[in-house]
C-alpha cells in the first residue's frame, strides 16, 4: 500500500538530496522488510538524506531523521504509541510527520518533520524522495519474479555496505566480462569473455543479453553441489546464457543459466541487485536471488551459496570498486576520458540515460 505524505510546512531539509547528483522522482529501496523485525526502526542515509523508517502496525513510515526542535536524530529515540519520540527533549512525531506530543507545552504548526511516501513491495520498503504528488506504484521496477517464487523457497534478502558510488556498482553488473578476471578464483575464468552481447532499450529500462556456447560448469557450481539434474557432470558441454536488465535509477534484474550444448536454456536463477545511493562515495547494496530450478528444497544449500556470494561481493567486487572510487578522487566518470570497449555499451548507455533523466528534473533557468 502506497503511503503518501501530507502537505508539508515548507521547512527545508538541510541535508535534502542535493542538486543534480541523484534522480529524485523515483523509488529507492530503503530496507528489506525483515530489517524491522528486531526493533521496528531503521535509520538510513539515502541520496545524502537522513531518513528514519519505523513500523506502525503493518505499515512502514519514513521521516526526515532530524527533530524540528534542536535537530537531534529521531532514530536515536524510541517508538511510543505509534510514533517516534525524540531522545533529546521528548517531542513525539506521528507517521505523518506532525508532532503528536509536546511535554513542554502546546503543539505548534512548526513542530513537524518531512514525511516521505513509502510502499511495501518485493520483500522490501521503498521510498520516494522527490515530489510526493508524483509518487506512483506503477513506477516501481519490475521485480515480479520475487513474488512468483514459492514463499517456502524465498530468501528474505541480504545487504552489503559498499564503499563506492552506486553507479560503479551498476557498471559492474552491466559488465559480465569482469567475472572472468575479478572472480577467476571463485567462479572460474572464460565463462563470459568473447560471448556476443546484445543491448536494447525497453522503455526506460536497458537490457543486456549474451550467450557463450560449448562451456563447462564453473568451480563454484561444482563445489557447492549446485547441479543435481540427471545428465550434467563436470565434462558436460553446456551453452551459458545471461541477461541483465537495468531499471532506473539503480535496480538490476539478472538471469544466468545454462542448457546442454545446442539445446534450449535450462537451469537458471534470477538475481536482483539494488544499489541505493547512500552518499556520493558509498552505496547500500541490497541483493536477493530466486531459487529457480536449483535445489529449491534445500535450505542448508542456499545458506552456503548465499554466504559464498556475500564473500565474493565483499572481498572481490566491493574491494575493487572502492579502489576505483579512490583513484577517481571525486571526479566525474567521463571527465577522466575512460578507454571504452564494445562490451561497455550497456554501462555507457545506462549512464547517459540516467544523466538525461536527472537533468530533466532540474528546474528551468
Amino acid at each position: 500500500m502506497l503511503k503518501h505524505a501530507p502537505k508539508q510546512s515548507g521547512r527545508p531539509d538541510p541535508d535534502q538530496a542535493k542538486g543534480s547528483r541523484y534522480l529524485l522522482n523515483c523509488w529507492y529501496l530503503a530496507a528489506w522488510a525483515h530489517e524491522f523485525d528486531a526493533s521496528g526502526m531503521v535509520a538510513r542515509t539515502i541520496c545524502d538524506t537522513k531518513i528514519v523508517l519505523f513500523k506502525t502496525g503493518n505499515d512502514i513510515s519514513a521521516l526526515h531523521d532530524m527533530c524540528s526542535h534542536r535537530f537531534a536524530p529521531l532514530s536515536r529515540g524510541k517508538l511510543v504509541d505509534g510514533g517516534v519520540q525524540c531522545l533529546y527533549h521528548g517531542l513525539r512525531f506521528g507517521p505523518d510527520g506532525r508532532c503528536v506530543h509536546n511535554p513542554h507545552g502546546a503543539i505548534s504548526a512548526a513542530m513537524q518533520v518531512r514525511r516521505y511516501p513509502t510502499i511495501r513491495a518485493f520483500r522490501g520498503v521503498w521510498i520516494w524522495l522527490g515530489d510526493p504528488a508524483l509518487a506512483d506504484a506503477a513506477l516501481l521496477p519490475d521485480l515480479r519474479c520475487l513474488d512468483e517464487e514459492l514463499p517456502a523457497h524465498s530468501d528474505r534478502g541480504a545487504y552489503t555496505h559498499g564503499g563506492a558510488n552506486y553507479m560503479l556498482f551498476i557498471d559492474n553488473i552491466l559488465d559480465p566480462t569482469h567475472v572472468d578476471y575479478l572472480h577467476y578464483s571463485s567462479t572460474g575464468g572464460g565463462t563470459v569473455e568473447g560471448a556476443p552481447q546484445t543491448v536494447t532499450d525497453e522503455g526506460p529500462a536497458i537490457k543486456l543479453t549474451w550467450v557463450k556456447p560449448n562451456q563447462r560448469l564453473m568451480p563454484m557450481e561444482l563445489k557447492l553441489g549446485k547441479i543435481s539434474l540427471d545428465g550434467f557432470s563436470e565434462d558436460t558441454p553446456i551453452d551459458r546464457h545471461g541477461e541483465s536488465v537495468w531499471f532506473p535509477p539503480c535496480t538490476l534484474r539478472t538471469k544466468v543459466g545454462f542448457g546442454k550444448h545446442g539445446g534450449p536454456p535450462g537451469v537458471a536463477h534470477v538475481g536482483v541487485h539494488i544499489m541505493t545511493p547512500e552518499t556520493a562515495e558509498t552505496t547500500h547494496y541490497f541483493w536477493v536471488f530466486t531459487r529457480g530450478m536449483v535445489h529449491p528444497e534445500d535450505d542448508a544449500f542456499h545458506e552456503r551459496f548465499n554466504a559464498a556470494r556475500a564473500n565474493v561481493f565483499r572481498t572481490e567486487d566491493d574491494s575493487m570498486l572502492e579502489a576505483i572510487q579512490h583513484n577517481m578522487a571525486g571526479r566525474e566518470f567521463f571527465s577522466l576520458h575512460p578507454t571504452l570497449f564494445p562490451t561497455d555499451q550497456a554501462a555507457i548507455r545506462f549512464r547517459r540515460k540516467l544523466a538525461a533523466m536527472i537533468k530533466a528534473e532540474e528546474p528551468a533557468s
